[in-house]
């Protein structure tokens, strides 16, 4: 919904990031990429026009990675660009859970850099051991 905000007839712009995994990931990137680099009629980026941004699932992991990254209504296009290389990379590299943390033990079994996958199978079967006892 779009609002005035009353004093130059400005308006507000509201986003909503959609899920579907790396592609919507993707997708939301390139929108708020996109309004951090088009201007309006008073050469100021939309991207300082956006007064809330709301998402689900793969568009989630966009909205909040940048939200840890720079406070997007005042970011620069440059800044925006630094984050979305960051984000794009850490998805090329170890897709939409980028969760290679090194963690020392869990119940004795290493995991150090574990892919997510073998990570949460052997935080399972600990919970199912454990559960067993």
């Amino acid at each position: 919904m779009d609002q005035t905000d009353g004093t130059d007839g400005s308006v507000d712009i509201g986003v909503s990031l959609s899920g579907g995994g790396h592609r919507a990931t993707l997708f939301g990137l390139g929108v708020l990429l996109y309004l951090a680099h088009a201007h309006d009629e008073r050469d100021q980026p939309l991207s300082r026009r956006v007064s809330a941004i709301s998402s689900v699932s793969g568009g989630s992991i966009t909205n909040g990675f940048l939200a840890q990254s720079l406070d997007y209504r005042c970011a620069e296009a440059v800044q925006v660009e630094v984050a979305a290389q960051t984000l794009a990379t850490q998805l090329a590299e170890h897709g939409v859970l980028f969760a290679r943390r090194r963690v020392h033990t869990l119940q004795g079994y290493p995991l150090i850099d574990l892919p997510p996958r073998r990570f949460f199978r052997r935080l399972a079967g600990s919970e199912a051991a454990r559960a067993g006892e």
